[in-house]
């Protein structure tokens, strides 16, 4: 293996992240966290005729299986998707009871929990004109003060800086050629590529220097962490994949 990169031991696929337990102990203002327990993980329906927004379905490579949601929050859905750091997540799977600022007893469904560098994080999305709405912004900064105590982060999404480009379209990329799962053959030839110093670009591959599906291989190598690529800039034929934290043989 090379040094100081850790093994790769999910492909996308490790659900070594469980559910965390219900917290029935009162804190602070948080009363309980009650998680789902069926095996989506959800606590409640999500796509139903009922909704007032739209929602959707969302074929997700991390979790393995089609994820739900509603309105605005499908960027966050892709950006976690093609998150190396983010193994795993779960939509809408936690009911918070807590004390609103009259001391009345309100429930919040956060959009997503996320396990990202050891610690699961609430993601809730929305427009920043609704995120900034006086009570919105009270629950964000109790929330975000408390939750840690019990072991969660809890953070607030921008659904304008979520759908921000070019990152996201990179994502929208990213997720649609990794679909692809590499091969050993795709594996060895990229080890190959990575122990000699080789160029790989985004051009490289169009070219077929990495093979027919080579641009599979370097996507499908950036959503397992094998490789890096800067989210921040067009993806063109001139940009560079680099070395990421994962090694190539999960």
């Amino acid at each position: 293996m090379s040094l100081g990169m850790s093994t790769n031991e999910n492909s996308l696929l490790s659900h070594a992240v469980g559910m965390p337990a219900d917290i029935v102990e009162p804190y602070g203002r948080i009363v309980r966290v009650r998680f789902g327990t069926d095996k989506e993980c959800r606590i409640r329906p999500i796509v139903t005729r009922s909704r007032a927004q739209p929602t959707f379905r969302f074929p997700s490579l991390t979790m393995g299986r089609i994820c739900e949601g509603e309105g605005h929050e499908l960027d966050a859905f892709r950006l976690a998707d093609c998150d190396p750091a983010v193994p795993w997540f779960a939509e809408q799977c936690c009911e918070i009871t807590y004390l609103n600022d009259h001391g009345e007893e309100t429930r919040h469904y956060p959009d997503l929990l996320s396990y990202r560098k050891g610690s699961f994080v609430f993601w809730e999305e929305k427009p920043r004109r609704f995120a900034e709405a006086e009570d919105i912004l009270a629950r964000t900064e109790m929330l975000a003060r408390e939750l840690p105590a019990l072991g969660f982060e809890y953070e607030v999404k921008y659904a304008e800086v979520l759908a921000a480009e070019p990152r996201i379209s990179v994502a929208k990329l990213l997720l649609r050629f990794g679909y692809r799962s590499m091969t050993l053959v795709d594996r060895w030839q990229l080890q190959h590529k990575i122990d000699n110093g080789s160029e790989l670009t985004w051009g490289h591959a169009c070219a077929g220097e990495l093979g027919e599906f080579g641009r599979e291989i370097l996507c499908r190598a950036v959503l397992e962490g094998i490789l890096a690529v800067n989210m921040s800039s067009p993806l063109t034929r001139e940009t560079r994949f680099e070395p990421g934290t994962l090694e190539v043989w999960p």
